[in-house]
């Protein structure tokens, strides 16, 4: 895996661990994990949708280079967004395993 992925993951871990305590139950782990993938895939979706916006764009020669250039702009912060739900999820996959190791 990618060093720089890595701790960013291991950053969001560490800032969750300090605001939540680990998981109560598997339930719980697997609860916030389900709500964060949700939340990448709404995020995927709507790059998705911009994208096809751009298509459209870009077969009209009418509409001008800074609507394109504005549209990619809105495409490059949804997929930071699609990028942070998806390390909060990774992150929470560790979570998960340091908190199911506790329990034992």
């Amino acid at each position: 895996m990618d060093k720089t992925i890595e701790k960013l993951i291991k950053d969001e871990l560490e800032r969750a661990n300090k605001k939540f305590p680990l998981f109560a139950s598997e339930h719980e782990g697997c609860t916030v994990m389900l709500e964060e993938f949700v939340e990448a895939v709404f995020d995927i979706q709507q790059t998705e949708i911009q994208l096809n916006d751009l298509w459209s764009y870009t077969k009209n020669k009418k509409v001008k280079a800074a609507s394109k250039i504005n549209q990619t702009q809105r495409i490059k912060n949804q997929c930071i967004k699609a990028i942070q739900e998806l390390i909060q999820l990774s992150a929470m996959c560790d979570k998960y395993e340091v908190s199911l190791k506790d329990k034992e």
